[in-house]
């Protein structure tokens, strides 16, 4: 499970943006007192896959002091009366839909603590098929969402430019880079484990 960032909507286009929210978001407290304890969060989407998992990626934990530097980075350094960010008139206000009812009191907690970094989530519960139908239309702006997993990582339909920037599939995200296209391919396509 995790939360996805559109990175087609134009408050993510900028990764200094993406990095500073990724610090505003408080998992580790969820975990320790919503879920007390009982999940474990990961450092990326395909871990605890022996051989396939890169263990020197460390994923980016809540840190008011980190999240204040990607956003001035990327010029989202005022605040408004109610301590939201503000950049050009505009406040940093995202909407998160979600389907499940069990989900809202874990995004409610962080939605609280994201108001520590100057971030707005507007938490917008929906049916399931609702919920679903928004994401593969690409229509999100951030969304929180649980997959299954496979044998061993998949990483074309959640990752693939072949699938970004259009409805129906799965890079939820809109990933979109030739780089990673090239070494996805590789992945792919290749007939030995050690590939």
């Amino acid at each position: 499970a995790g939360i996805l960032l559109n990175t087609d909507i134009e408050i993510f286009k900028d990764p200094n943006v993406r990095f500073g929210f990724a610090h505003s978001l408080n998992l580790q407290k969820v975990i320790d007192t919503l879920l007390r304890g009982d999940y474990e969060r990961e450092n990326t989407v395909f871990s605890g896959y022996p051989g396939y998992t890169n263990e020197d990626i460390v994923a980016r934990g809540f840190d008011l002091k980190k999240a204040d530097e990607y956003f001035k980075a990327a010029g989202w350094d005022h605040r408004g009366p109610d301590g939201i960010r503000v950049k050009d008139g505009q406040r940093f206000s995202v909407n998160l839909p979600y389907g499940q009812s069990n989900l809202a009191e874990r995004l409610v907690l962080l939605k609280e603590e994201a108001k520590k970094a100057g971030v707005e989530i507007n938490l917008q519960q929906v049916d399931d098929s609702a919920f679903f139908k928004n994401l593969l239309e690409k229509k999100h702006q951030v969304a929180y969402l649980s997959l299954t997993t496979d044998f061993r990582p998949e990483y074309w339909s959640l990752f693939h430019s072949e699938n970004a920037h259009k409805p129906n599939t799965n890079n939820f995200a809109n990933v979109d880079d030739p780089e990673l296209d090239k070494l996805i391919d590789e992945y792919r396509f290749g007939t030995e484990e050690e590939q």
